[in-house]
């Protein structure tokens, strides 16, 4: 498995650690940003059950920023808005408490012409709805790039590969936004 694959990686600290699902995964932050000390801790098709699971790994490279992206899997496997929004609560306070600082990421929008699209984008709606109260109630930068690669509560057509994963224009887009919170964080 990926984590398995990560549990053999050398590197035993890391300023910054990008959480997340596939959106993460694939690409290289630390190659994208020319800052060393990224590790990249997102795995495809991952829930935030499995986030929670693997946390622990996260806390151990004691990164001083973790960013976090995740909840559309969960969509998919029927997980429901309220309890993916209570397990990102149940991560980001267990980062917090290791004075881990959190970068709250927005979850994408998928394209239009992916099964059950329409209901999944609500949820993500409603998800990032509730993200973004709680990132202002905790003061919690909070990062949005839906604006940047959406319309009408879609990911659109150009933006992505398959309907689910951004391509390069995608990430063009986002990389400028991590870079900002980067600096805010004094990183």
């Amino acid at each position: 498995s990926q984590q398995e694959i990560y549990s053999l990686y050398k590197t035993q600290k890391a300023d910054v650690v990008m959480f997340g699902d596939s959106h993460t995964y694939s690409i290289n932050w630390s190659e994208a940003l020319a800052r060393p000390a990224i590790a990249n801790r997102g795995i495809r098709g991952d829930i935030l059950q499995g986030f929670i699971k693997r946390i622990d790994n996260v806390i151990a490279l004691q990164p001083k920023v973790c960013f976090l992206m995740g909840g559309i899997n969960d969509f998919y496997a029927y997980v429901s808005v309220d309890k993916v929004f209570t397990q990102y609560c149940e991560l980001i306070e267990t980062l917090r408490s290791h004075n881990i600082s959190v970068v709250l990421q927005a979850t994408l929008y998928v394209g239009a012409a992916r099964a059950d699209a329409a209901e999944r984008n609500k949820q993500v709606t409603e998800l990032n709805t509730k993200l973004r109260a709680y990132a202002a109630t905790h003061s919690l930068r909070f990062i949005d790039i839906n604006p940047l690669i959406s319309e009408h509560a879609a990911l659109k057509t150009e933006m992505t590969v398959d309907g689910l994963h951004l391509n390069a224009r995608g990430y063009q887009l986002w990389l400028p936004e991590v870079e900002k919170a980067l600096v805010a964080e004094g990183l």
